[in-house]
């Protein structure tokens, strides 16, 4: 028999993960190729945390934003460069993670549109 493996899922709805798309700070930014940005999901919302101790870790043209359930990252170098992995995340700010690229979160949120009905 094989053992059993417990899995963190992190399950949002349709309004919190349109909140969390409509709400990064970084597309404020014209130069920004959405390519390179990434968003952070977080199991729980944020408490104190050293933002110093994380923005040290940012490489050159690095971006990095907080909200309260979210990480919004900008790695022009690919998320495989960067120091602000989904590990160092979860570490520092104290709480579990799960990591996407931009382009896979707004797909999924469009593949929730035509599945669940809009009221």
């Amino acid at each position: 028999m094989g053992s059993i493996v417990e899995v963190p899922v992190i399950v949002l709805t349709m309004s919190k993960l349109k909140q969390v798309i409509d709400n990064n700070p970084l597309l404020k930014n014209q130069n920004i190729d959405s390519a390179s940005l990434y968003v952070t999901f977080l199991y729980s919302l944020l408490h104190h945390f050293d933002h110093k101790i994380i923005e040290d870790k940012k490489q050159n043209e690095e971006e990095i934003s907080f909200s309260d359930n979210a990480v919004y990252l900008y790695c022009p170098n690919g998320y495989g460069r960067t120091k602000l992995t989904n590990n160092f995340l979860e570490s520092r700010l104290k709480v579990g993670a799960t990591t996407r690229n931009w382009k896979t979160t707004t797909e999924l949120f469009k593949i929730a549109q035509t599945i669940v009905p809009q009221r």
